[in-house]
């Protein structure tokens, strides 16, 4: 699973989809945090979630770059 992160990461960077400063951490539970300290999307994120635009069911705000990390991992996985 390390390598698909790896992978992942610096997919998201070369096709300029996420900022160079994106990072992850693997937690002791083996579950991952994903680290985007400045993300140049989120004006643009928050100014969508405001007008209703990236609302989940749960009310909690929908990230794009988050959104590509899903799919991606669902790719190679087969997990939802």
């Amino acid at each position: 699973m390390e390598g698909v992160i790896v992978n992942l990461v610096q997919t998201a960077i070369d096709a300029k989809f996420s900022p160079k400063e994106f990072g992850y951490r693997v937690n002791e539970n083996e579950t991952v945090d994903f680290l985007i300290p400045e993300c140049f999307h989120k004006d643009g994120c928050r100014l969508a979630f405001k007008e209703g635009l990236l609302s989940r069911p749960d009310g909690r705000m929908q990230c794009i770059i988050i959104s590509f990390l899903c799919q991606y991992f669902k790719l190679f996985t087969g997990y939802e």
